[in-house]
């Protein structure tokens, strides 16, 4: 099993980029994927320990909110096509998730919010930023962090924990 800790944009840049996330998609036979913004990628600690890890992380941090802006396309498989995102608390977020979950933290984090997967021409990448507009300028609120099961096919992907940001009332 691998997991990973996604930050959850709030229901209105949620809904806008899960509809070009699925018609993308359908139309380029890539996969869909929930909207979400990777914090740490790649654990393989047992799950139940990595949720309730990942639990008081949760309480311990505060909603953020986040800025969304260029739209930019590249190679990788999980960056075909992806939205900049930044806040100025992103990358200690990061360095607190990485030190709570025993992980290394990334030196070369790049908070994102992807809207292609796969392995698509760069023609293709090019015609998806102008139709989905090279800037967004969006801001969204950054307040839950979902515990997400990565093992397998991006279709296989299943959701383990929902945690609400801040201390439990």
């Amino acid at each position: 099993m691998r997991l990973a800790l996604w930050l959850i944009p709030d229901e209105l840049v949620r809904a806008r980029a899960a509809a070009l996330i699925d018609a993308l998609a359908r139309e380029l036979g890539r996969p869909a994927f929930p909207p979400h913004v990777t914090l740490l990628a790649g654990l393989r600690e047992a799950e139940s320990d990595v949720v309730e890890r990942a639990r008081t992380l949760a309480r311990e941090l505060r909603p953020m909110r986040a800025a969304l802006g260029a739209l930019h396309h590249g190679p990788e498989y999980f960056r075909a096509v992806f939205v900049e995102v930044s806040a100025a608390e992103l990358p200690e977020v990061h360095r607190r998730a990485a030190r709570a979950l025993d992980a290394a933290p990334d030196p070369a984090f790049a908070p994102h919010l992807s809207l292609l997967y796969g392995e698509v021409a760069r023609e293709t990448r090019e015609a998806v930023v102008e139709r989905a507009g090279r800037r967004w300028d969006l801001s969204c609120a950054l307040a839950r962090l979902d515990v997400v099961d990565t093992e397998g096919p991006v279709e296989a992907w299943t959701t383990r924990a929902r945690l609400i940001l801040g201390p439990a009332v």
